[in-house]
């Protein structure tokens, strides 16, 4: 199970670039765990005794406010880790953590992984540096999307969900719609518009969560000019 847990940590971000043995040792502290879609990973304020990374699945973190409003502060995927300044630095999670569908997770226990981190001052380093590109990689990320109007962002997301490249495709929306204007760094009305955008060019047809492109070649020549 172990060799399992340390390919996940190999191939995550965060933990490129650092050396067998302590991959090892990290995978040692770690635990593979299963959530149900709607499910809480944790909730705002409780004590952050670990950190996590996407193995399958969405998962978003969003603040809640006293008059019951939700701010979705991002949304991961497959591969992507999350709640290490909290668990880090914090002690506490400033945000929740909801399964938007069903998803499996590696959870990294926090006490574990700081005495590793004392034992090891070279991986400190690694650690930052991981932190700081995937920091930039964001905000490339966010410029890119700036430079995107909402048909095409959502274009994007969808052909990235279609299995093949031609032909047609029929795809079941991963999350809420809502969750996806979040993803999208969208309004949930400029995600409806967008919807609507792309229906008027014949190339995707919105039923619900279904989601029907008529050809991925339009799609595709859609991003493309």
């Amino acid at each position: 199970m172990q060799s399992t847990q340390k390919f996940i940590l190999g191939q995550t971000r965060l933990f490129m670039g650092l050396d067998e043995e302590t991959l090892g040792r990290i995978a040692e502290h770690t635990e593979i765990k299963n959530f149900t879609k709607g499910e809480h990973l944790f909730h705002q304020n409780d004590a952050a005794h670990a950190f996590y990374v996407v193995i399958d699945g969405w998962v978003s973190v969003y603040r809640g406010s006293p008059d019951g409003q939700q701010t979705i502060m991002h949304v991961f995927k497959n591969g992507e880790s999350f709640a290490e300044p909290a668990a880090l630095s914090f002690g506490f999670y400033p945000a929740n953590a909801l399964a938007e569908s069903n998803c499996t997770v590696l959870e990294i226990n926090i006490d574990s992984f700081k005495s590793i981190l004392v034992d090891n001052p070279g991986m400190v380093l690694n650690i930052i540096n991981n932190i700081s590109q995937r920091l930039f990689s964001m905000i490339n990320e966010l410029e890119k999307l700036q430079t995107r109007n909402a048909p095409l962002r959502l274009a994007e997301f969808i052909l990235e969900l279609c299995p093949e490249q031609s032909g047609a495709a029929s795809i079941t929306l991963p999350f809420s719609k809502h969750c996806l204007a979040a993803r999208l760094k969208l309004k949930p009305e400029s995600l409806s518009r967008a919807f609507t955008s792309l229906k008027q060019y014949g190339v995707v047809t919105d039923r619900g969560s279904k989601v029907t492109v008529e050809s991925l070649g339009k799609l595709q020549e859609l991003i493309a000019n």
